[in-house]
């Protein structure tokens, strides 16, 4: 797990692993991200079993086949659940091999670069429509607008945890950004005969983690009527560059000291320069003497 891919792709000298690793894939979990879902695989692990044959924190078994650094274990073990999986090896290879181990939940940050999400996304949905296991995907809120989302969701087995605060991400060189650069968000695979029981369940568990409680939604369409995602289509590349650009632009004029600020058109006036003239005052018309009026100008005689 624990992977959160952002900026430029740079190979990572860490410890040795046995597939190709990049460091901006190798960015931790939060705590913060694991007490979220917890109440959610507690009711899973309850009531996902035969009756009489529930699984508590100690014995439900949740599989994160991507490995960071081994923080994932040592967080959940710290909430109560012993039974993770999280080991150094390549996923895909045992995929292959058919050398996958069981369990009950799988719970991952799958790192974002190349194809990762792709695989990810079809590993879990299978393993969902064919064997029931429930799975918790960290990702960009943004995957949910994705045509490659979209296409393998269409029977709606995805629900949807929203963060009341942003997650923080720790890269164990503790180098790189903290806070990503997009929203984050947990992609629930639950089977769909028991979605409004969860939704039920959700709405009854307190809360007292410290931040206000994530809220889930039940669809897409509740993503985007709460403005979790946006559904208006991308800049391209030039126009991105333009607003960068305008961003910039406007930046640097709010930055700049009032008196150098001036407006299109204005002269800027400073101590060297010169007082300009003043304009000549326009004479009036001397108006012709008329002998019809007296030296006060008053008319001597009617017109008419």
């Amino acid at each position: 797990m624990d992977k959160l891919a952002h900026g430029r792709k740079r190979p990572w000298t860490g410890s040795d692993y046995p597939y190709q690793v990049d460091y901006n894939d190798h960015f931790e979990t939060p705590m913060a991200a694991y007490q979220d879902i917890a109440p959610l695989l507690d009711w899973l692990g309850s009531s996902s079993m035969e009756e009489g044959r529930g699984k508590g924190r100690k014995t439900l078994c949740i599989y994160d086949p991507y490995y960071c650094d081994g923080q994932t274990e040592s967080l959940f073990r710290q909430l109560g659940f012993e039974g993770i999986i999280n080991r150094k090896r390549d996923f895909y290879r045992d995929i292959e091999q058919k050398q996958l181990p069981e369990f009950d939940i799988l719970v991952t940050n799958p790192p974002y670069s190349d194809q990762h999400k792709e695989k990810c996304l079809d590993f879990s949905m299978e393993q969902l429509r064919t064997q029931g296991n429930p799975f918790f995907l960290l990702m960009p809120s943004y995957v949910a607008s994705r045509e490659y989302f979209r296409s393998r969701d269409q029977k709606g087995d995805v629900m949807y945890l929203i963060p009341s605060v942003p997650y923080e991400y720790t890269h164990p060189e503790g180098t790189g950004k903290d806070v990503p650069p997009f929203a984050s968000l947990w992609f629930c695979g639950i089977p769909r005969d028991k979605q409004q029981q969860l939704m039920d369940h959700w709405k009854t568990i307190p809360w007292d983690h410290g931040r206000i409680k994530p809220s889930l939604a039940s669809s897409w369409n509740d993503l985007k009527e709460t403005g979790t995602i946006s559904t208006a289509k991308r800049p391209n590349p030039r126009q991105r560059k333009k607003r960068r650009q305008h961003a910039q632009s406007l930046n640097n004029s709010q930055q700049k000291p009032a008196s150098q600020q001036n407006t299109k058109g204005a002269a800027v006036i400073t101590s060297n320069d010169k007082k300009a003239p003043s304009e000549a005052p326009k004479h009036k018309k001397k108006q012709k003497k008329s002998k019809h009026r007296d030296g006060d100008g008053q008319r001597k005689k009617k017109r008419f």
